[in-house]
């Protein structure tokens, strides 16, 4: 049996293909873990704003990332933000994240 190149030239791409995604997979994940923990850094030094924002890059590469909706509800709440703080720890927990109960209880309470 013998391969034609037609057929050589499509198993190379699907091989590229493949190779490429695995690549961008792993790249996407390492900027996430980044742009995570920038915003905990951002947050601990009450640079909410630049929080917010590198949270919600960590979310835009994995949509599936609970921390990051976790720890972007904790800086919604710093700012009295409690409708997006309510969203995101629902979204955490949602994805299987244990949202602390002390969040959840204040934000029951909040309006």
């Amino acid at each position: 049996m013998s391969i034609s190149r037609k057929d050589l030239a499509r198993t190379g791409l699907l091989i590229l293909l493949a190779i490429f995604l695995v690549f961008n997979n792993v790249f996407a994940q390492v900027n996430e873990r980044e742009y995570l923990n920038k915003g905990t850094e951002y947050f601990k030094n009450d640079q909410i704003d630049e929080a917010i924002s590198a949270f919600t890059k960590a979310i835009e590469l994995n949509p599936d990332n609970a921390p990051s909706y976790n720890c972007r509800a904790d800086t919604y709440y710093s700012k009295k933000e409690y409708n997006k703080a309510r969203n995101d720890a629902t979204k955490a927990q949602e994805l299987g994240f244990t949202v602390d109960p002390r969040l959840l209880e204040s934000l029951n309470k909040q309006k």
